[in-house]
C-alpha cells in the first residue's frame, strides 16, 4: 500500500470520526431536552442508529489503516535489511570483466573473506559465489562470472593465399 492511500485512510476515518461526534452530540442535546422538545423516540433511535454505523465505518478505516501502516513498517524493514547487507560489501570488476560485490576488508574479521551475486544483492539475497572453472557461478540465477581474463585460444598460423594463384581454390 501506498503512502497516498494510507493518508487517504486515515482523512477518511478522521471524517467519519468527526460526524460520528456531531451526531453524538446532537443525541445528547436531544436527551437533555427530554420531554420538553417534543422529539419523537424513533427521531433518537434514527440518530442513534446512524451513529453506530459512522462508528463501524470509523472501526473499518483504522483497520485498513493499522493494516496499511503494518505494511509500510514491513517494507521499511526490508529496505533496511537490504541497505545494510549491501553497506557489508562493494562492487569489484574481476579480471575476466564481471561485476561482483566483495565482502569489505572491515568484514573480513566477522566471516572468511568471499564473492556474492550482484541481481542477489538488488533482491536482498546473499548468494554465495560457487567457484566453476575460470570463475564463479550464482546457482540462484545460474549465472556464471568469469573471474580470469579471456583467452583467444591457441593461435593457428594460416597460409596467406596468393589471389593471383588460379590453383588456390585447391
Amino acid at each position: 500500500m501506498d503512502l497516498d492511500t494510507i493518508l487517504s485512510s486515515g482523512k477518511l476515518g478522521l471524517d467519519i470520526v468527526t460526524g460520528g461526534v456531531a451526531l453524538a452530540e446532537k443525541i445528547g442535546q436531544i436527551v437533555e431536552r427530554g420531554d420538553k422538545g417534543g422529539i419523537p423516540a424513533a427521531e433518537v433511535a434514527k440518530l442513534t442508529l446512524e451513529l453506530q454505523n459512522q462508528l463501524i465505518d470509523a472501526r473499518k478505516a483504522q483497520i485498513d489503516l493499522l493494516s496499511a501502516i503494518g505494511d509500510l513498517k514491513g517494507e521499511m524493514i526490508e529496505i533496511d535489511r537490504r541497505l545494510e547487507l549491501q553497506a557489508r560489501y562493494e562492487p569489484v570488476t574481476t579480471a575476466g570483466g564481471a561485476f561482483v560485490l566483495v565482502l569489505k576488508s572491515s568484514e573480513e574479521r566477522r566471516e572468511p573473506p568471499h564473492y556474492i551475486c550482484p541481481d542477489c544483492a538488488d533482491e536482498g539475497r546473499r548468494s554465495f559465489l560457487q567457484p566453476q572453472g575460470t570463475g564463479k557461478r550464482c546457482n540462484h540465477h545460474d549465472r556464471f562470472f568469469p573471474f580470469e581474463p579471456a583467452t583467444n585460444g591457441p593461435q593457428i598460423a594460416r597460409r596467406q593465399w596468393d589471389v593471383t594463384d588460379p590453383y588456390n581454390d585447391l
